[in-house]
């Protein structure tokens, strides 16, 4: 399962917009970080809106915020040891 970590208060303003255009349905990617040269690009999360009719609308998406900006939220990462 592959999970990401976004504000809630981006995903309540994209949603919000969403539900202006009065879509019927969204369809949510994840996108995994990826590197380019030396370049890192964050995962981020993709928005599609989709209309009754079967018109569809790109949202844009959501940068992931990385672990540190989570401050003193119980949100911690786990480190498993890797043997080499």
């Amino acid at each position: 399962m592959q999970k990401i970590l976004v504000s809630l208060d981006s995903v309540k303003r994209k949603l919000s917009e969403i539900e202006k255009d009065n879509m019927e349905y969204i369809e949510f990617n994840i996108v995994p970080r990826q590197v380019d040269n030396t370049y890192i690009h964050p995962a981020f999360l993709h928005f599609d809106g989709l209309s009754k009719n079967g018109f569809r609308k790109d949202y844009e998406s959501i940068d992931a915020l990385p672990l540190h900006t989570v401050g003193s939220c119980k949100y911690k990462p786990v480190l498993i040891p890797l043997p080499f």
